[in-house]
């Protein structure tokens, strides 16, 4: 506890004094609080701006609060000003900054041994997971959170995370899995009027999740209902979100209804009388889609307008889809996109590197409260038992040198083999692959560790501890046979078609077919980001050298391949100049390295060609 809080106060004085990302800048002075101040009159403070809105005011006194907490040492407030600050940092959508002050009062929290508050704070960060569209992060943080909250009564916060675990699973594409955990959402959720609002929100999604799986008059029927309860309560948020759905199902159903349209403008009215900004967004993105076929210039002034309500609303997620639609439909009415893949390319950018800061957090965290819950459970052993101290030391030396040793010997070996055949695509499968075993190594021979521990504190018989060090060598050596499979997300279209976009002349004419039609979900990320670089280069390739004024990439997926067919009509070079362009020679390696093959096919002044194929 001790050196828990000493860390705190280093941890915290540090954000303190350098704002904690935050944008609102406060004097020093007005730290300087009085001893005599209360901790609750402070937290009434900043209770009273949040409630007013005032989220600049409200941070500024939070602060205040953690900072005279921590000097009084009094973990409990700590833990309750920086849930403060996360909550008004997300107000403002500083969403890493308020991810970030969630999980220091998760931290404390775990530390108070206050599970009901841990497992409120998971839920918290989960739902800024799922806005961000970390949808694999938000699962495993809201699952960890249900694991706080087992055997309590806080059933709001476990249907909540329930209720994320299914948004999940809908935007991965488990279906089946998404109306299971839907089913546990309103199966915990509280009765009663003040609760209603949750149970509409859990049943909206389940009618999503039905659309998903094309069962649409099911579907509607739920939409429908829902419609009558909004307008029971006169509730044009919610009316107009159903709408909004509604309008989209039956289009779903049925391209050629003659009633999706109306529903769907008649949610954006409703929406601009509110002035409901996410609302609007929606409203706009929908009816780009809609649009897209029917009207594609029409469809392309909503998507201009849910760009600007996205910005607005400082939402990378909405100004992203805005910008993929836009860029699109650019594309098929012949006008420059250049700027947006420009601008899409800069945000995703950004996104991406918010995504990495909120799962460094979390994944430390994770790994420190672990730690934490073992080395506590040790030092309560080794009080009642000290004579066997070092044996439980010496077995973990053992373990964890057995595991040292075999990923030093395994990582070099790794290292001399991709020298010698010189593929940098390889050596960076390598450094992935490398990281997810590590990860790997170190649960599993934690796990193993606990176990052994557990036997040698209770006088088990030499023998089974002997098969414990043998299975710990038997997965130690199973792990060299893996290879790490990771998602890279729902948006890797949208980012290719942004840089296909983005490294065309304006003059040039670029056609791109079967790429929205992939599921990219089962392709291993080396593959993607392989065939990302390979493509960049061929269309660098282009810009330089071809004077090509069309260019075409195919998209294909057979049983066991997908398969990439590039042509451009430009001045084409022999096959013997062909061998001697390093770019091209590197494409092929790139290719190779992942058990795929490239082809070229050019003669001067006939363009030229590309087939790539690699495994699924």
């Amino acid at each position: 506890m001790k050196h828990f809080i000493a860390l705190s106060l280093f941890f915290v004085f540090t954000i303190i004094w350098k704002g904690g990302n935050s944008n609102t800048t406060v004097k020093n002075d007005s730290y300087r609080v009085s001893d005599s101040t209360s901790l609750k009159a402070l937290e009434d403070t900043t209770k009273t701006f949040g409630r007013q809105k005032k989220y600049d005011s409200a941070t500024v006194y939070a602060r205040k609060l953690l900072w005279l907490a921590t000097a009084q040492f009094d973990s409990l407030y700590m833990a309750n000003a920086n849930h403060r600050l996360g909550f008004y940092k997300k107000k403002k959508n500083q969403l890493d900054s308020a991810f970030f002050f969630f999980n220091q009062s998760l931290k404390i929290s775990i530390n108070l041994n206050d599970s009901l508050s841990a497992g409120q704070r998971l839920l918290d960060m989960a739902n800024i997971q799922k806005g961000l569209g970390d949808f694999d992060g938000s699962n495993e943080t809201a699952v960890d959170g249900l694991k706080y909250l087992n055997n309590t009564q806080q059933v709001e916060a476990i249907s909540g995370l329930n209720h994320v675990v299914s948004v999940s699973f809908k935007e991965l594409g488990d279906y089946s899995e998404a109306l299971r955990w839907n089913d546990k959402a309103l199966n915990t959720a509280l009765p009663g009027k003040e609760h209603e609002r949750n149970i509409r929100v859990f049943n909206n999604t389940r009618a999503n999740i039905l659309a998903r799986q094309q069962k649409y008059p099911q579907s509607v029927s739920l939409l429908r209902q829902l419609l009558k309860d909004a307008n029971a309560i006169d509730s044009k948020i919610e009316s107009s979100r159903i709408l909004c759905n509604l309008g989209v199902v039956k289009w779903l159903e049925d391209p050629d209804n003659t009633e999706s349209e109306a529903l769907l403008l008649q949610s954006l009215e409703e929406r601009e009388k509110l002035h409901t900004v996410s609302g609007l967004i929606s409203s706009h993105i929908h009816l780009a889609e809609y649009y897209t076929i029917k009207n594609p210039t029409l469809a392309l002034e909503h998507a201009s307008k849910a760009q600007s309500y996205g910005i607005q609303l400082k939402n990378p997620m909405s100004i992203l889809e805005a910008l993929g639609l836009q860029i699109s439909l650019k594309d098929e009415l012949k006008l420059n996109a250049t700027a947006e893949a420009i601008l899409y390319k800069k945000i995703n950018e950004r996104l991406q590197e918010t995504k990495r800061k909120i799962n460094s957090i979390y994944v430390t965290t994770k790994y420190e409260n672990d730690e934490l819950s073992q080395r506590n459970l040790l030092l309560k052993e080794v009080a009642d038992k000290k004579e066997k101290q070092n044996t439980i030391y010496l077995f973990s030396i053992l373990l964890l040198s057995v595991a040292g040793a075999f990923l030093w010997y395994y990582f070099k070996q790794r290292n001399k083999h991709l020298q010698q055949e010189n593929k940098t695509a390889r050596l960076e499968a390598s450094h992935e692959t490398e990281a997810e075993l590590s990860r790997r190594l170190h649960d599993g021979i934690g796990a193993t560790l606990n176990h052994g521990m557990s036997l040698v504190q209770n006088n088990a018989d030499k023998s089974e501890i002997l098969d414990i060090l043998d299975s710990a060598y038997q997965q130690s050596r199973d792990f060299s046979r893996e290879i790490n499979d990771v998602e890279t997300g729902t948006h890797y279209s949208e980012e290719l078609l942004g840089m296909l976009g983005s490294r065309k002349a304006p003059k040039v004419k670029l056609f791109i077919s079967g790429l929205k039609q992939l599921d990219w979900t089962p392709i291993p990320t080396l593959t993607k980001t392989t065939l990302y670089k390979v493509l960049q280069e061929l269309m660098i390739n282009m810009g330089k050298h071809s004077q090509a004024e069309q260019v075409s990439v195919v998209f294909k997926k057979t049983a066991t391949t997908l398969e990439i067919h590039y042509a451009d009509d430009g001045v084409g070079a022999s096959k013997s100049s062909l061998i001697t362009k390093n770019g091209l020679r590197n494409t092929e390696k790139r290719i190779q390295a992942i058990g795929g093959s490239i082809t070229f096919d050019s003669e001067t002044g006939k363009g030229f060609k590309a087939t790539i194929a690699v495994p699924q």
